[in-house]
């Protein structure tokens, strides 16, 4: 079975960074230039808005979904189709509650239908991820690894039909509307597979689903999303709320973001990896600080790498790929992107406690958080408008990374040191060495800057030991044993 998941898992994690990179920066960059910074800015920010009732589509159903589906103690086909009617009444509730909060924000009719749209693609979404853990519970990896990536490569079909061929732009609404149609075919093919596999699963034992426990327990992970998702995504609704310029520094910020975002998919890929290891260790009652090590180097690594590179190259990168950018976007994207060092520890170490259910320390975490970036973007936007935000966001990134880690070291007695933490202030300082020697001395285009030191942060990092190919392998063959 290893032998023919290792190049299934390959082959689905280069199709997700391809697929996913293309529509960053092939259609959602397009699209911005085309409607221009202001107009992306609503977009970006009622998409935000929406995203912070996202949880009350779910309230933790479908991670208790992957956990039950697949188990002899439910009829599968049952569990499906009695959670999928659960969530269409969640669905509605999320919409009047959007809705009714959506009056604060003063939206125009135009404004106001983009967001009816954006609250069917947050249900579709949350549908689609339910559908998606019902297969992955049945073991049908391929299948949910395809699933993953359907949305955005009929998006990428559809806008690249009417770019290349047609010769047409579309306005937001339209773009918006198209992402409907992505995700609405995703949900039908997700959803017609999950009836069809669960159906044809044998039931050993039929128990009734007590669905009132069955919330309750998906409560406390409810409440630690929520919090997350509104310590990370209310900056750009508080733009909205205290900077009176039609969206524009939205714009502004969401330009940057776009890149960090898809920095992320890094983050979210090595915790896809990490949770069922830790999870597994700590069921076998085995140290996780190896695996800790292996994967905080490996993705800080990354970080350190990508963030360093835009620091001196972001006038020119941000200049390449939008057409209205002014000089102030500088500083903005580059202290913006320099999130993803502290975003890469925070990925590590809450998918450590998340593996040990330790609910309680990731409520407390994420509700500090919550606190803290508030009042920092209540703080800091007025006089400085998406400048504020992005320095509200780093410093709130920065204390949870120190929070996560002082949490797990508590919970698992790691005890990293300062010696673990040397290795990546090395490397940090090497390509600060090196960025500033290639952009002051050597008259290169940015491209190659960014080859150059891709290339000396890895051999800094082999010889440093924080990345090897041993544990490349071993890592690998560690996700192998948990499928």
């Amino acid at each position: 079975m290893s032998a023919k998941f290792l190049p299934n898992i390959v082959f689905i994690l280069l199709l997700n960074l391809i697929v996913k990179a293309t529509y960053l920066f092939g259609i959602d960059l397009k699209i911005q230039n085309i409607i221009v910074t202001e107009a992306y800015g609503l977009y970006f920010t009622l998409f935000k808005f929406s995203y912070i009732f996202y949880i009350i589509t779910d309230l933790g159903l479908t991670i208790q979904t992957s956990r039950l589906i697949g188990g002899e103690k439910y009829n599968n086909f049952s569990l499906f189709k009695r959670i999928a009617g659960i969530k269409g009444i969640l669905a509605i509730l999320f919409s009047f509650i959007v809705m009714a909060f959506s009056t604060t924000l003063q939206l125009d009719a135009n404004a106001t239908e983009i967001l009816y749209f954006i609250i069917l693609n947050q249900i579709l979404t949350s549908s689609i991820l339910y559908n998606r853990a019902t297969i992955a519970g049945l073991q049908r990896f391929k299948t949910d690894g395809l699933l993953s990536i359907l949305d955005k490569l009929i998006v990428i079909l559809i806008c690249g039909h009417t770019f290349l061929i047609s010769k047409s732009d579309f306005d937001l609404l339209q773009f918006v509307q198209v992402i409907s149609i992505g995700l609405f075919s995703t949900f039908i093919i997700s959803g017609t597979l999950a009836y069809l596999f669960t159906k044809k699963t044998k039931a050993t034992k039929v128990a009734s689903l007590p669905v009132p426990q069955l919330i309750k327990a998906g409560l406390p992970f409810a409440l630690v999303v929520l919090l997350m998702v509104i310590y990370t995504k209310v900056d750009a609704v508080m733009l909205k709320y205290l900077v009176n310029d039609h969206y524009q520094q939205a714009g502004i910020y969401a330009s940057s973001y776009r890149i960090l975002d898809a920095l992320n998919i890094a983050g979210l890929l090595f915790s896809g990896i990490l949770i069922p290891l830790f999870a597994k260790q700590i069921s076998q009652q085995q140290s996780v600080k190896d695996l800790t090590k292996v994967g905080l180097y490996s993705l800080i690594t990354i970080a350190i790498t990508a963030t360093t590179f835009f620091y001196f190259t972001a006038n020119e990168i941000l200049a390449f790929l939008y057409i209205d950018y002014a000089s102030e976007w500088r500083l903005i994207g580059q202290l913006l992107l320099f999130n993803f060092i502290p975003i890469s520890i925070t990925y590590i170490y809450s998918s450590l406690l998340t593996s040990n259910n330790n609910t309680s320390a990731l409520i407390k975490i994420t509700g500090t958080g919550v606190v803290l970036n508030i009042f920092l973007n209540w703080l800091l936007i007025p006089n400085n408008g998406a400048l504020g935000a992005t320095i509200a966001t780093l410093v709130t990134q920065s204390i949870m990374a120190i929070l996560f880690v002082n949490s797990c070291n508590r919970i698992f007695k790691i005890k990293h040191t300062f010696t673990f933490w040397r290795k990546p202030m090395v490397l940090f300082i090497v390509n600060g060495v090196i960025g500033f020697v290639l952009t002051s001395y050597a008259n290169l285009h940015w491209f190659y800057i960014g080859a150059i030191m891709t290339k000396l942060s890895l051999a800094t990092a082999f010889g440093l030991g924080m990345v090897s190919k041993k544990d490349c392998v071993e890592l690998a063959k560690a996700k192998l044993d948990t499928v």
